[in-house]
């Protein structure tokens, strides 16, 4: 049975066209069950009909009919019973089936708030349940502001849902983008740095003696950095981009990979015979050809760069944690594959140079140990741009966003127990507010002030 809510939430035009393209599923789909729930005016005013095989009109509940269905509970809500004999007002406004079940969900809590004492008895109603929710909360749960702050980010970027794994970067106050970016950045440099570096000094301190040992000494110092500014200015460009999920597919991968490589041992091992039998090998032609053939041999690692396949932004995760997950399986994949490919065939272009002087005189070590010097930073800046960064910056604004308060320290614990109390509640690997006007109620409990407008990333951020 296909169920559908929130016809008229819908734009007239949406609407209409909305209503021929279900009529056309249904007269090709005759043995499909279809529900569509919509505002009656809103139906109305299109001037189309469904072509279902019926129609329902929910009628709005009467006082009579609040104070009969509260009084069916019996002594656990006698308070709220006794309330609305008192109040009018009260039973006028429980007549709205969302106000009747928050207010019943608080009496049943134990709670027995006065609502007449208030002006605003919504209000009252909302601030209770809400009260009565966070109370329920185990220990252990932030049910700080957070929340708050997160309704507020809701409202004022005009969307119902929200994924936990993006919501430190989506919900970045702006007066955090410089502190955000700026660590962003060093820890992207001190990813591709530090690795290189430790590598470099610990090959270059233990290995043998020779002329060229000084030279491998300064250079562990030198090629880090330089690795590191480059992913640098990898990270400066992609900072700001959309907190999506990657999906990256091993098997197409190491076909890629396969054929590549292939292509680049063949062109090698014809220019690598055909330099050292001819003895050009030893001269100055042999380093510009060595030269040449080591950037050939990086061709494959720089094609597979970005081997992963960014998904659409509004595509939610089906878990929560689960777009952390595909990034880091997607970081780790094309770390492997970049790390085998450039291995292979740098090993293969200094292999087929080793009896020539010019080569033999720059390395330390073998060809299969001296590939690992340049291995090392071209897989950690492939697996920079193939999810490393992105998950980097979520790690670095959700540090930022817990120390000011504006996303709960025990994460899973908080969003887990905001879900069983109903103040949220689960869309695949999103979240939204149960209602929203309890998402309304709770942004006006935080002051917004100095707080938005937010980063903006560079994608279209659906609206409601």
């Amino acid at each position: 049975m296909l169920i559908l809510d929130g016809l008229d939430e819908l734009r007239f035009r949406e609407r209409r066209e909305c209503i021929s393209a279900l009529n056309k599923f249904v007269s090709s789909n005759p043995g499909t069950q279809v529900v569509v729930a919509s505002r009656l005016n809103e139906y109305r005013d299109t001037g189309r009909k469904l072509n279902l095989k019926a129609s329902l009109v929910i009628n709005e509940i009467d006082e009579r009919q609040v104070s009969d269905f509260v009084g069916s509970f019996g002594d656990s809500l006698s308070n709220l019973n006794h309330a609305l004999g008192r109040d009018g007002q009260l039973r006028q406004l429980l007549c709205n089936p969302l106000m009747l079940r928050l207010a019943i969900s608080v009496y049943s809590a134990g709670d027995s708030p006065d609502f007449a004492a208030s002006g605003d008895r919504r209000r009252s109603i909302l601030a209770a349940y809400v009260n009565s929710a966070e109370r329920s909360m185990k220990r252990g749960a932030d049910a700080g502001m957070w929340l708050a702050f997160t309704a507020l980010g809701l409202r004022e970027q005009r969307r119902s849902l929200f994924c936990p794994d993006r919501a430190p970067v989506e919900f970045l106050p702006n007066k955090f983008k410089k502190l955000a970016e700026t660590r962003t950045l060093l820890m992207a440099f001190l990813f591709v740095a530090v690795p290189s570096f430790i590598l470099r000094l610990v090959m270059a301190l233990f290995a043998p003696e020779s002329p060229s040992k000084s030279v491998h000494l300064s250079l562990a110092f030198a090629v880090p950095i330089t690795y590191g500014s480059l992913a640098w200015m990898v990270a400066r460009g992609d900072i700001w981009a959309p907190a999506v999920a990657r999906r990256t597919s091993v098997a197409r991968s190491l076909f890629k990979f396969a054929k590549r490589l292939l292509g680049v041992l063949l062109v090698e091992g014809v220019m690598g015979i055909s330099l050292v039998l001819s003895g050009a090998a030893d001269d100055f032609l042999g380093g510009i050809c060595l030269a040449f053939l080591t950037v050939l041999a990086i061709f494959p690692a720089l094609k597979m760069a970005r081997e992963s396949q960014t998904l659409d932004p509004s595509e939610m995760p089906d878990r929560v944690g689960g777009e952390i997950s595909n990034l880091v399986r997607s970081t780790v994949t094309v770390a492997i594959l970049v790390s085998a490919a450039t291995y292979v065939t740098l090993s293969a272009a200094f292999y087929f140079f080793r009896s020539a002087s010019v080569v033999s005189q720059g390395m330390l070590y073998s060809p299969l140990l001296n590939s690992f010097f340049y291995v090392v930073p071209t897989a950690f800046i492939a697996a920079l741009r193939n999810g490393g960064l992105d998950l980097i910056r979520r790690g670095q604004c959700r540090r930022i966003m817990t120390k000011a308060g504006y996303f709960p320290r025990r994460h899973k614990t908080s969003l887990e127990e905001a879900r069983r109390v109903s103040l949220l509640v689960p869309r695949r690997g999103a979240l939204e507010f149960r209602h929203p006007l309890i998402r309304d109620y709770l942004s006006e409990c935080i002051s917004g002030d100095g707080l938005h407008p937010f980063v903006s990333l560079r994608s279209t951020q659906k609206a409601e």
